[in-house]
């Protein structure tokens, strides 16, 4: 017959084991979400990858039946909660108007497995990226996806956008770095796709530069453009010893494309360049997006005076 265990040290136990319990619980505390925010899956038919869209409504979407200009913000999975901050800020400040932000990311939010799929999605063509931090040269990411997921936007994402909410005909596109170099390629292939491009250090020396070739080819036969284009980079991009170093000529070009666009003397074409001070090609994203975002979306109710493009 097994011995009797006593009625105390059963209740002492059980005490104990509440006890751990409540500690474990406390050790771990909920996540943080971010609130009036939504995340969809979205399989793609034309990529074979399933994307997710994240998206961010503004404070009043719920308290009428107002439709929003929308901003399709490229790398979710790395900037979204920071944008999504940013534009509610800057509505409640009234120095934009309200948006609805919708980002688009990865089914596997893994950093490495992002950083390859952004890579085969946002390059024009298939070219070999130079050596860089976390990028193998023997196994180099795949690169070219950029004509297929511009269709990914254009008849997939901005459809099941428009279809879910109440949106209106303003298109606003956000993309830094190579999303900044997909946001030219939409530009010269599909202008009409989107309103007005937010290009943040684009990453034009990609493809050997490749980005200016579709500029010209473009101007060849085309006499309008019609879009507001901000571009923004930062002043330290191009110094030596600094990521992405001097190699890549990050302000360099930018300047130059910017150039070439105001030289173009395109009637419906709105341009700016800003060069931020004291920042890098990661530091420049918060700030970039915010004034990007107030210049392309100003209206005589939030527009206020800017500097002049760098000339």
């Amino acid at each position: 017959m097994s011995p009797r265990i006593p009625t105390k040290a059963l209740l002492l136990f059980s005490s104990l084991c509440v006890a751990v319990s409540a500690a474990a619980a406390q050790r771990s505390p909920p996540p943080v979400t971010i609130s009036g925010t939504e995340l969809h899956s979205l399989p793609s038919k034309i990529v074979d990858d399933e994307f997710t869209v994240q998206v961010a409504l503004p404070s009043s979407y719920g308290s009428g039946e107002k439709s929003y200009p929308v901003v399709y913000a490229l790398d979710a999975d790395l900037s979204f909660a920071s944008l999504a901050g940013s534009v509610r800020m800057a509505a409640f400040a009234q120095e934009m108007p309200e948006v609805i932000l919708v980002s688009q990311g990865y089914a596997n939010p893994a950093v490495q497995r992002v950083m390859t799929s952004r890579s085969r999605d946002y390059t024009p063509i298939e070219s070999a990226p130079p050596a860089a931090a976390g990028v193998s040269e023997e196994s180099p990411p795949p690169t070219g996806g950029a004509p297929a997921f511009l269709r990914v936007l254009r008849e997939e994402v901005i459809p099941f956008v428009e279809k879910t909410y109440r949106t209106t005909e303003q298109r606003v596109f956000a993309g830094h770095s190579y999303g900044g170099l997909f946001g030219l390629y939409a530009l010269f292939h599909a202008p009409q796709t989107f309103d007005a491009y937010l290009l943040g250090s684009p990453s034009i020396w990609f493809g050997d530069e490749v980005s200016f070739d579709y500029e010209a080819t473009y101007a060849e036969d085309k006499d309008d453009l019609a879009a507001r284009v901000f571009f923004g980079v930062g002043f330290l991009e191009e110094v030596p010893g600094l990521p992405p170093s001097d190699r890549f000529l990050m302000v360099t070009n930018t300047r130059k494309m910017y150039q070439r666009l105001k030289q173009r003397n395109y009637p419906s074409l709105e341009l700016e360049l800003v060069l931020f001070d004291e920042e890098t090609h990661m530091s420049v994203v918060p700030p970039l997006m915010g004034r990007g975002l107030r210049w392309l979306l100003r209206s005589e109710q939030t527009a206020a005076p800017t500097e002049s493009g760098d000339d």
